[in-house]
């Protein structure tokens, strides 16, 4: 009977909804990890940044993903979850593809902060559609089992972009972040 009931209740939690969702906040954030931890080194090796400078380019993505979580959180519910989230992904999509050309220290700082703005957008519009479509009475298990994309990004994210440096370089930790958030398009058209 118990069995009965538990996959009933994953049933009811995992719909394909609901798995599109977290997958696209997975993937979001294990791109945006990925590249947080090879930042630094990447703007002093590439454009011979201070410290200092190179702390602000890593840096910086926080106060945008502050800012996008901001302004997301009064705009979803006029504009619509699925909409917002499909411009936090492409904005984010078009900011991995940017680190690929970007050529200077400011033009990187730019990029970082917009990209941060974006995953506050994708954060805060995943986590709320999940709220929404969880059925009330399993909101505690099922924002429970989305969170776990979030702890499955914090820890593939950066051994990505640390196991892979050496051999990909940054120009294959950047690709690898631009495919994910590709596919995470894709997983917001089906």
């Amino acid at each position: 009977m118990a069995t009965d009931n538990n996959s009933s209740v994953l049933r009811a939690i995992f719909s394909r909804t609901f798995v599109a969702i977290s997958l696209i906040n997975m993937l979001g954030m294990v791109g945006y990890y990925a590249i947080f931890v090879v930042c630094t080194r990447f703007a002093a090796e590439e454009f011979g940044a201070n410290l200092a400078m190179a702390g602000l380019a890593t840096g910086i993505v926080v106060i945008g993903c502050l800012v996008g979580r901001f302004f997301t959180g009064s705009i979803i519910h006029t504009v619509g979850y699925r909409r917002v989230l499909f411009i936090g992904v492409a904005v984010m999509f078009l900011m991995n593809a940017a680190y690929l050309i970007v050529g200077a220290l400011w033009p990187l700082i730019i990029v970082r902060f917009i990209s941060g703005v974006a995953m506050g957008v994708i954060g805060t519009a995943t986590g709320t559609f999940v709220a929404t479509i969880v059925p009330r009475h399993l909101h505690g298990r099922g924002i429970a089992y989305y969170s776990m994309s979030t702890a499955l990004a914090l820890c593939f994210g950066p051994f990505i972009g640390i196991a892979l440096l050496g051999t990909i370089g940054y120009t294959g930790i950047f690709t690898i972040a631009t495919t994910l958030s590709g596919i995470s398009l894709l997983l917001i058209c089906l």
